[in-house]
């Protein structure tokens, strides 16, 4: 299945689609295993696309980040890469509260972010979270 045709696959799943507004979604992790790595980091952004005059605009104000505190933090060639140091990872907000934060923002569809709380708080492993989040590609 084609990105063309997922899309078009969830407008009939759901509420309307709002072709206008895309949300990207970035997060920062330990490592790259998928099972061992930590979710150090969650940050989303809406994007406003004005297709007739094929423009997009960055909406600073519907945006969420989140750091996630972590009792050991991540290899320095980790840091050096992501760029977020011991004290942030240390000082960041409880895992669960992050998670829930991040679940509830308008941002983003909640089965995306239902799935990623139940993976990192430990409900049920996701082995391969975009194919779990029904998006045309896994991992």
């Amino acid at each position: 299945m084609g990105v063309a045709s997922w899309l078009q696959s969830l407008i009939g799943r759901g509420p309307a689609v709002d072709e206008q507004r895309w949300v990207v979604l970035d997060v920062e992790t330990s490592g790259l295993d998928p099972i061992r790595a930590r979710l150090l980091a969650i940050a989303a952004i809406a994007v406003r696309i004005d297709w007739p005059e094929g423009r997009m605009a960055i909406d600073i104000g519907d945006s969420f980040e989140v750091v996630l505190g972590q009792d050991q933090v991540s290899s320095r060639d980790n840091i050096l890469l992501h760029g977020i140091g011991e004290q942030r990872q240390r000082e960041g907000v409880p895992v669960a509260d992050g998670l829930q934060a991040f679940a509830g923002n308008h941002l983003v569809d909640q089965s995306v972010s239902g799935s990623l709380f139940r993976s990192h708080a430990g409900l049920r492993r996701i082995r391969r979270p975009v194919a779990a989040a029904g998006l045309p590609f896994g991992l």
